[in-house]
C-alpha cells in the first residue's frame, strides 16, 4: 500500500513537471513567432517609408523593370557564406555590400518599392527554430494583380517555386511561408510546397 501511494505521488509530480515544460515550450514558441512577425512587419514598414524610398531612388539612379532590378541587386551585393553583421535596413546592407537571402530580399523589395512597384518580402518559418527569423527569405512582386515569386539570391530566380520543393526544409508539417506587406501578413505556404 505504501509503494502505491509513492507511485501516485511521483506520477502527480511528473504530470506537473510535464505541464510546466509544455507551457514553457509554448511560451517560447509563441514569443518566437511574435518576434518573427514583428521583425518582418518592421522591415516592411521601413521599406515603405518615404526616407528609405528616397534613398533607394537616389541609389538606383535610373529606371528599371522587375527583372533589371534583380541584376541591379546582384551588382550591388555580394553573397557571403561567412559570418557578418546582419542588417535589416537597405542603407546599411548596401554600405556593407554583402548579404544572404534576407539582405538580398530586403534590397530587392526596397528597390521595387522605390520605383513604384508593388513588392513584398516572403519568409519561410520552421516552428521549431525558435530563435531564427526565418529559414529562407525572398520576394514577390505584383504583376497584373497577381503576386509573382522572385528570389534575388544568390542566383536570381523568377517565378519558379518548384526549386523549393527539392530542398530539405525539415519536417514538412513544420514549414510555413508568410508574405509581409506594410502592416499585413499572408500565409502563402500552399504556393511554395
Amino acid at each position: 500500500m505504501h509503494r502505491l501511494k509513492l507511485s501516485r505521488k511521483r506520477i502527480k509530480i511528473l504530470i506537473g513537471i510535464s505541464i510546466i515544460v509544455v507551457l514553457v515550450i509554448a511560451v517560447v514558441l509563441y514569443g518566437s513567432w511574435m518576434d518573427f512577425q514583428t521583425h518582418y512587419l518592421e522591415v516592411m514598414k521601413d521599406l515603405n517609408s518615404s526616407e528609405t524610398k528616397a534613398y533607394m531612388h537616389d541609389r538606383i539612379n535610373g529606371t528599371y523593370n522587375f527583372l533589371e532590378l534583380l541584376n541591379w541587386t546582384s551588382q550591388n551585393l555580394n553573397w557571403s557564406k561567412e559570418s557578418f553583421t546582419r542588417y535589416s535596413k537597405p542603407q546599411q546592407i548596401l554600405n556593407q555590400g554583402k548579404g544572404k537571402c534576407g539582405e538580398f530580399a530586403i534590397v530587392y523589395v526596397a528597390a521595387c518599392l522605390a520605383l513604384g512597384y508593388d513588392a513584398r518580402i516572403v519568409a519561410s518559418r520552421q516552428f521549431y527554430l525558435a530563435f531564427v527569423h526565418g529559414f529562407h527569405a525572398w520576394a514577390e512582386v505584383k504583376l497584373d494583380g497577381v503576386w509573382t515569386h522572385v528570389d534575388p539570391s544568390p542566383t536570381a530566380f523568377w517565378n519558379d517555386t518548384s526549386r523549393y520543393r527539392s530542398w530539405d526544409w525539415g519536417p514538412i508539417c513544420t514549414l510555413n511561408v508568410f508574405a509581409f506587406e506594410d502592416g499585413k501578413i499572408e500565409d502563402v505556404t500552399s504556393r511554395y510546397r
